[in-house]
C-alpha cells in the first residue's frame, strides 16, 4: 500500500513536470530556489549569530519575535508577483500552518517520501494565476533539535519561553533528518510568461 501511495505522489510530480513547458518550468524552479535561499539567507545567519551570542533563549525569542518580520522585509525585496513563507504541518506560529489543503498534502507527502528513504527535491503546484514551488526542509543539524527535538535534545531555556509563547506548540519532537517543514514561494503566472 506504502509503495503504491509513493508510485501515485511520483507519477503526479512527473505529470505536472510534463505538462509544463520545459523553459517555463526551468524559470519556476530558478525562482523558487533563488527566493528560497533568500529567505534562508535572511533567517540563518541571524539565528546562528543570536544563538553564539546570547545563548537559545534569545534565540528562541529572536525567532518568535523577528522570522515573520524578516519574511516581510525579503518579501519588498523579491520581484513583484513573487512572494515567500514557510510552512509545517507541525508549526510553532499559528501563521506557519498550510492554508489549503494542497499546501498540507505537499508537506505530507513530503513526509511520506522522506520516510521511505526518497531523496526529496522541490515540488512545483500550477494554480489558476499562480505556480507554487515548495522546498521541503529538513532538520540537518543537532543545533536544530535545541528548539525543535525531544525531552532528551531541547533545551530547557527554550523550551520554557516556547511553552510560554506558544501554548500550542508542535514543533517538538524531531530528530535528524525528519521533514521540518517546506518553504513556499508563489510566482505569479505573469512573470513566468
Amino acid at each position: 500500500m506504502k509503495k503504491g501511495i509513493i508510485l501515485a505522489l511520483t507519477l503526479s510530480a512527473t505529470l505536472f513536470a510534463s505538462n509544463t513547458q520545459e523553459k517555463s518550468q526551468h524559470k519556476i524552479m530558478k525562482i523558487g530556489k533563488e527566493s528560497a535561499k533568500t529567505l534562508f539567507k535572511a533567517l540563518e545567519p541571524q539565528l546562528k549569530k543570536k544563538i553564539k551570542k546570547e545563548g537559545f533563549a534569545k534565540a528562541s525569542e529572536f525567532c518568535a519575535n523577528e522570522a515573520q518580520k524578516l519574511t516581510i522585509e525579503v518579501n519588498k525585496k523579491l520581484q513583484k508577483g513573487v512572494s515567500v513563507k514557510r510552512i509545517s504541518l507541525k508549526n510553532r506560529n499559528p501563521l506557519n500552518a498550510p492554508v489549503n489543503t494542497n499546501e498540507e498534502s505537499i508537506l505530507k507527502a513530503f513526509d511520506l517520501l522522506n520516510s521511505s528513504s526518497v531523496k526529496l527535491k522541490p515540488l512545483i503546484e500550477e494554480g489558476t494565476n499562480s505556480y507554487k514551488f515548495y522546498k521541503p526542509l529538513l532538520i540537518k543539524k543537532g543545533v536544530c533539535l535545541k528548539c525543535h527535538g525531544d525531552e532528551n535534545t531541547i533545551n530547557k531555556d527554550a523550551k520554557e519561553f516556547f511553552n510560554k509563547k506558544y501554548p500550542n506548540d508542535k514543533a517538538i519532537g524531531y530528530k535528524i533528518n525528519d521533514v521540518r517543514g517546506a518553504i513556499v514561494v508563489e510566482i505569479n503566472k505573469k512573470v513566468i510568461k
